[in-house]
C-alpha cells in the first residue's frame, strides 16, 4: 500500500470519497440488505453487501485489487490474496496503517460495515461469497 502524500493529495482523496458517499446515499440501492450467510465470520447480518461492493469499487478499487469487484488497483494490496477477517478489515478502514490512510471519519459506521463485510466475503479465505 502506498501513502497519499501532501495535504493536496489527502484533500483530493477525501473529497473523492465524500463524493462517492453522497452519490451512494441517494442511490436507489442504498439501504437494501445483501444476503449474508449464517456462517458469517463475525459479519453483522445487517451488513449491506451491495452497498459495500458499490463503495469498494468507487472508493477503494483505485488502489486495491479485488477480483470479485473487478478492480485492479496497484497502489494497495491484492485483497483477494491477503487473509483478513472482518474485524481486521474494519480496523484497517477506520485507522489505516501500512501506507493506507484512515477513512474512519470519511465513512459512516454502516458504510464501513458494508465495505468490510463485502471484502471479507469476497476473499477465498472467508468461506463465503458476497455475490
Amino acid at each position: 500500500m502506498h501513502r497519499i502524500t501532501g495535504s493536496r493529495g489527502r484533500l483530493t482523496a477525501v473529497l473523492g470519497v465524500l463524493a462517492v458517499i453522497a452519490a451512494v446515499a441517494v442511490s436507489p440501492a442504498f439501504g437494501r440488505q445483501g444476503n449474508v450467510s449464517a456462517h458469517n465470520g463475525g459479519v453483522p447480518k445487517s451488513a449491506n453487501l451491495k452497498l459495500g461492493k458499490t463503495l469498494f469499487i468507487a472508493a477503494c478499487g483505485g488502489c486495491h485489487t479485488l477480483a470479485a469487484a473487478g478492480t485492479k488497483g496497484k497502489r494497495g494490496g491484492n485483497l483477494g490474496s491477503e487473509p483478513s477477517g472482518y474485524t481486521a478489515i474494519v480496523t484497517q478502514i477506520k485507522y489505516g496503517g501500512d501506507g493506507m490512510p484512515a477513512f474512519g471519519t470519511a465513512f459512516a459506521k454502516s458504510q464501513i460495515v458494508a465495505i468490510a463485510a463485502y471484502v471479507s466475503k469476497s476473499t477465498p479465505y472467508s468461506g463465503a461469497s458476497a455475490d
